[in-house]
């Protein structure tokens, strides 16, 4: 289910030892979930990507690192929930995402073949990578 992130001080309904056991569930898995619902994935150099789905391509998860760029994930799964956390650490806990990364490009104008790269709040807006 939808669990609030460890960026909010008490998550309605939990008590503090619920909460810190949630956080370290999260921690173990090496995720984290924002208070707005966002989840970031840890990689194994320590640095964080941010995950979402594409809305267009079932089982294709989207994923933006600390420079912008964007890489994509298909997993042969039709629907992915990504608020339940128990899905987001059987997905992500092993660390075997990394490995099924791909780079996002596209052609620039004189047609030559670059890396995609967004800010936070685009890679949030992006409907998906076939747009």
């Amino acid at each position: 289910g939808f669990l609030l992130g460890t960026q909010q001080s008490a998550v309605p309904g939990l008590d503090a030892q619920e909460q810190r056991d949630i956080d370290e569930l999260r921690q173990e898995a090496r995720f984290r979930r924002d208070y707005d619902g966002h989840v970031w994935v840890q990689g194994r150099d320590g640095s964080w990507v941010e995950v979402r789905l594409d809305a267009q391509i079932p089982g294709t998860l989207l994923l933006r690192d600390k420079e912008g760029f964007l890489y994509f994930i298909t997993l042969n799964i039709q629907q992915i929930d990504l608020t339940d956390d128990y899905v987001v650490a059987a997905i992500f806990g092993d660390g075997g995402w990394e490995g099924l990364m791909q780079r996002v490009q596209g052609k620039d104008e004189a047609g030559v073949l670059v890396d995609a790269v967004l800010d936070q709040e685009a890679f949030r807006d992006l409907v998906s990578i076939m747009q």
